[in-house]
């Protein structure tokens, strides 16, 4: 993670945390999204803008690389805070990384934990960085140039981006 670092989360935990190291990271990141919203594909958009991607609990992740595919399949709380299940499906992966967080989480943190923080990072024309951290500490890092967004219902799934 390069905004939003597990080391940050733990001390945000503090009631006595001041607004600037809370809000540091946020506006920073802010700052860069805004400058690169428009080259962003239209799922990542709606998850940073429209879905309530923080507090979601992983279900699934499949890669297939054969075809350079991942997914993550996730129940989120919805921007509405009703829940539901999506699917992430990025294509032209070329990259995905976990790490472990070094045995270090936050507490009550079972299995992956809880989404907490998310970012995007441009790297190229179509190519793009996202990274994810788990209330465990666990991160991931998938670089893509694609991916689309899914919800998932009973025995369907409904293309959303």
């Amino acid at each position: 993670m390069k905004y939003f670092t597990l080391c940050w989360w733990q001390k945000i935990q503090d009631f006595d945390c001041s607004d600037q190291i809370i809000n540091e990271p946020r506006d920073t990141y802010k700052i860069y999204y805004r400058s690169v919203r428009e080259r962003l594909p239209k799922a990542i958009r709606l998850i940073e803008e429209k879905i309530y991607f923080s507090d979601a609990n992983l279900i699934n992740l499949l890669v297939n690389l054969n075809e350079k595919k991942l997914s993550l399949r996730v129940v989120t709380l919805g921007g509405d805070k009703s829940s539901r299940v999506v699917e992430l499906q990025y294509t032209g992966v070329s990259r995905f990384r976990t790490l472990d967080g070094k045995g270090e989480s936050l507490p009550v943190s079972d299995g992956y934990g809880d989404i907490g923080y998310y970012e995007i990072e441009v790297l190229d024309n179509n190519v793009f960085e996202h990274r994810l951290l788990f209330s465990s500490g666990i991160e991931f890092s998938i670089v893509f140039n694609d991916v689309g967004l899914y919800h998932v219902k009973k025995r369907s799934k409904v293309k959303i981006a």
